[in-house]
């Protein structure tokens, strides 16, 4: 192999970036929600504010908790999850696209994403998943646990994933 062939196929790393590294199609937008909010009043309380956030992202707790993970408790990293049956898929140029047969309805994931579907296999915990992407994927941990986490919460709203233990 040619010296021009090893370093295509091994890049030099990058600086770790603080930056989301699953693209915004597959995370919630909350902009538009800043301006439809009453404000919060001065002194609001843990449950107040949390409430508050849950109404305006129109979720239930259990998906907030996976859109943010700063509050989940650890055992969450145990849990392992399977794609359903009735969604097909297929990768193309590194991107998965998906058919949720049920529904009709197809989505796309960037290639990230499309590594995270791939390894939704109902046989990896999450902490699994998440070491094989900052083995694979030059990333900072707590932004990769973030896209984790937020992708796993849009994948089970949309009932593209089921949770197997």
């Amino acid at each position: 192999m040619t010296n021009d062939a090893t370093q295509a196929m091994n890049p030099a790393p990058a600086a770790h970036s603080s930056q989301p590294f699953i693209s915004a199609d597959m995370r919630p937008e909350l902009l538009p929600l800043l301006g439809t909010l009453a404000p919060l009043r001065p002194g609001a309380n843990r449950s107040e504010i949390k409430a508050m956030a849950l109404q305006a992202l129109q979720m239930t707790e259990e998906e907030w908790l996976m859109e943010n993970p700063e509050f989940l408790p650890q055992d969450v990293w145990e849990d392992v999850f399977a794609r359903k049956s009735e969604v097909t898929w297929n990768t193309l140029d590194n991107e998965a696209v998906l058919l949720d047969l049920e529904t009709s309805r197809y989505y796309t994931l960037n290639r990230i994403a499309a590594v995270i579907w791939d390894m939704l296999n109902g046989r990896m915990r999450l902490r699994e998943i998440l070491i094989a992407l900052l083995e694979r994927f030059d990333v900072n941990e707590r932004v990769a646990r973030h896209d984790l986490l937020s992708l796993v919460g849009r994948l089970r709203r949309e009932k593209l994933i089921r949770q197997v233990a």
